[in-house]
């Protein structure tokens, strides 16, 4: 109980902290035409994807002559729109033709502005998100056993850096985007090739904020690790960063962490995200069972000391997980892109019993957010301490689970509020596990959750 007021008075307190550090970034292009201020932020654009995203930000109408084509990079802020296009558009001709009573229309051409005829359609939001996440030089492909990946590579100038040979992916690096590109439109016709798509970052979530600088007594905590008596317990799969060390006995509850992103940096003052993940996983648990406990946490780092993991990396840390006797997997974190070889492997793991939660993603948007909108994973967003989804918190169809959006952890002596449909999910995973302990199946688990923390509208 003194667990659970903390936690209401943090999460009132704190909510205004809580939604600042959960800002988005700025896009790529603002375009104020009111006050007649524009900022960009762009790098190595082709032509194509500038002219999308310009009539996206203007409304314009954009005529673009066919074949003309440059590569793009500027960085500017609060410039006038005849500086901005100056900057922009400078190794190609354009012109902007006002009329009276209709919009702007801008032509870009090479040779005159007649040739100008091929129309611009705006970006639309989840094209911006896959073009802003896209790795650009690189490829993930699927192949049929006993294919040679490395010649295959060197064909066309890309090397091999990562692969799960089980699975028959593999990560491929080029030089730069458009041999990447070419690639891709050449790899498909090769018959042990099975798919060719682009790799994307995943971001890493948010750390932990630190709730005051006084020092903080330990939470209770009523669990005691046990082994599992069959040798068929719940193992939980923590898909996130590293995981530090734990206070007292909860450090016991942790299996030898798996680094499939290399080894990471865990000497730090205030807890990585995965630490908290795995405490409020423990502190849901102990919510729901009491005495010896058999459940174990299985950290899976996919990123290292980066500031970004990949769809391919993720892949590899849930097959990773699996493989060594993960059953239920907890993914506080999301991407904007979807990735097919990401949706199989969580497809046939769930037939085979494994258990997926996910977070549905810290914007206020009914946009999916992957891997959380795959059918097979229990969708997971933040509420609010009225039961409503939380202002921050992804609202979008395929959410399947609201749960309390803040937890409280405790590291080297002081208190730190996790926020975000992050905790939501940890919070999820921790009781669903020991429903999990008890046989109950992932539909009755979706349907135990919803109960306990029912929406109110």
């Amino acid at each position: 109980m003194r667990q659970l007021i903390i936690l209401f008075l943090l999460t009132v307190l704190l909510a205004p902290a809580l939604k600042a550090a959960e800002s988005k970034p700025a896009p790529p292009l603002i375009w104020n035409e009111a006050e007649n201020k524009v900022s960009a932020s762009v790098d190595d654009w082709k032509l194509d994807r500038l002219m999308k995203e310009i009539a996206k930000v203007t409304k314009w109408d954009i005529l673009v002559e066919p074949g003309t084509d440059v590569i793009v990079s500027a960085k500017f802020e609060d410039q006038t729109s005849r500086e901005a296009l100056s900057r922009l558009l400078g190794a190609v001709n354009y012109a902007v033709v006002r009329e009276p009573d209709s919009k702007p229309k801008l032509l870009v051409f090479r040779t005159n502005a007649g040739n100008a005829t091929q129309a611009v359609k705006a970006i639309s939001d989840e094209e911006t998100a896959m073009e802003i996440a896209r790795i650009a030089n690189e490829l993930v492909i699927s192949v049929k056993p006993g294919t040679n990946v490395e010649a295959l590579a060197a064909r066309y100038g890309a090397k091999v850096v990562g692969s799960v040979p089980e699975l028959g992916l593999y990560r491929l690096r080029f030089e730069d985007g458009e041999k990447a590109d070419f690639a891709k439109s050449q790899l498909t016709n090769f018959p042990e090739v099975k798919g060719v798509e682009y790799n994307y970052t995943v971001a890493k979530p948010d750390s932990p904020i630190i709730a005051g600088s006084a020092s903080a007594s330990p939470l209770p905590f009523s669990l005691n690790p046990t082994a599992a008596s069959t040798g068929n317990g719940v193992v939980i799969g923590l898909i996130d960063t590293a995981v530090q060390p734990l206070s007292g006995n909860m450090n016991d509850f942790l299996l030898k962490a798996i680094y499939a992103a290399g080894d990471p940096n865990t000497d730090t003052k205030s807890p990585l995200h995965g630490t908290s993940m795995a405490e409020t996983i423990l502190r849901a648990m102990a919510l729901v069972a009491e005495g010896s406990n058999s459940t174990k946490i299985l950290p899976v780092d996919v990123f290292g000391t980066r500031d970004n993991s990949s769809t391919f990396d993720l892949a590899n840390g849930i097959y990773l997980a699996v493989k060594n006797g993960a059953n239920v997997i907890n993914m506080s974190l999301g991407s904007p892109v979807t990735a097919g070889y990401l949706e199989t492997l969580i497809a046939n793991s769930s037939a085979q019993g494994v258990l997926f939660l996910g977070a549905a993603g810290n914007e206020p948007t009914d946009s999916p957010t992957y891997p959380a909108a795959y059918s097979q994973v229990i969708a997971v967003t933040a509420a609010n301490r009225n039961g409503d989804i939380a202002s921050y918190a992804n609202y979008g169809e395929f959410v399947d689970i609201v749960a309390p959006g803040s937890s409280i952890v405790v590291f080297n002596g002081k208190s730190y509020l996790v926020g975000g449909t992050s905790a939501a999910t940890a919070t999820s995973t921790g009781v669903a596990s020991q429903m999990k302990a008890s046989k109950a199946t992932t539909e009755q688990i979706k349907q135990k959750l919803s109960q306990l923390w029912p929406r109110s509208k």
